[in-house]
């Protein structure tokens, strides 16, 4: 029996080593420290993730309802789920994204989410040095940083054109609905202006009134006509991420409009099928924003208009 004991203890050992002199961690030349250190199990260093993402600038959102972990960064978008080998990474230089399998799943130690070193040097591109019980991680050398690219108003009046000449008229079911484009540049950066381009699609009085009628008159039609409004944002919005991939972007419909449409009393502001495709700070400052995944932010069904 105690035979036994001993082996289960050895095999325990041997498969989750946490070492005696607990390994170092450096993040761009910075020693952080975290309320757990790295272990090696199988063969495999597991490090813990939050700390040393938002070191390296990334901000990272843990979702308990799906146990799935998102990190956001200015290269990618990297997405892990506890207890699953694969990792799904979201290059925006290329605009693709790729599977990799991690040699073991994250796991939790102490409430602090672990993974393997691989997630962090293959997932955000680091470089990696591992020596004489320090783990040396370094952020990507690039010469232009994704995601803080320079645009200027040359390049919002060529994408304006291009809005106007493709995306001009929303063909429905209710008939063409013309659309104005309306383009603001982030050029210098503003602190407090967190994406690249802000796009706005102006309906007319007009349109917005037939909407708003056919509400009332028809509203099957009203709902129908809806759906390929959000549907021609949706292209929209797609070519113009894929088109500019380093970009941040905010879009929706404008349909902000007087009351007393003749005296222009009361201005009322309504935007509706809203999206973007990063994530903002709590305080909306372009340096906090991170470059994400196209979304809704609201959409024609969440909405009244």
């Amino acid at each position: 029996m105690k035979k036994l004991g001993v082996f289960f203890i050895t095999t325990l050992l041997s498969a989750t080593t946490i070492l005696a002199t607990p390994i170092k961690i450096q993040v761009n030349g910075k020693e952080i420290q975290s309320k757990v250190a790295p272990i090696t199990q199988n063969g495999t260093t597991l490090v813990p993730l939050r700390i040393i993402s938002e070191e390296l600038g990334a901000f990272v959102e843990w979702s308990p309802a799906t146990n799935t972990i998102t990190i956001y960064s200015d290269l990618a978008n990297l997405q892990l789920s506890m207890g699953s080998l694969e990792m799904t990474k979201l290059d925006f230089a290329s605009n693709s994204e790729t599977q990799i399998t991690l040699a073991l799943a994250p796991i939790q130690i102490n409430s602090t989410t672990m993974v393997p070193l691989r997630a962090i040097s293959e997932g955000l591109g680091c470089n990696i040095n591992y020596a004489s019980g320090v783990i040396d991680i370094n952020s990507p050398t690039t010469t232009v940083q994704p995601g803080s690219p320079q645009f200027t108003e040359e390049t919002k009046l060529i994408i304006q054109n291009d809005l106007t000449n493709k995306y001009g008229i929303c063909q429905t079911v209710a008939g063409d609905i013309p659309l104005t484009f309306s383009l603001t540049v982030n050029e210098n950066k503003l602190k407090y202006y967190p994406c690249d381009f802000e796009i706005a699609a102006k309906l007319s009085e007009q349109d917005i009134a037939h909407l708003k009628n056919l509400t009332l008159t028809a509203p099957d039609t009203a709902v129908y006509v809806k759906k390929q409004l959000q549907s021609h944002m949706g292209q929209l919005a797609l070519e113009l991420i894929t088109t500019y991939p380093e970009a941040k972007f905010w879009g929706y419909y404008d349909l902000s409009h007087y009351e007393t449409t003749d005296t222009k009393q009361k201005l009322i502001t309504s935007f509706a099928c809203t999206w973007m495709n990063y994530m903002p700070d709590k305080d909306l400052t372009y340096a906090g924003s991170k470059k994400g995944l196209f979304t809704w932010f609201t959409s024609y069904d969440t909405e009244i208009w």
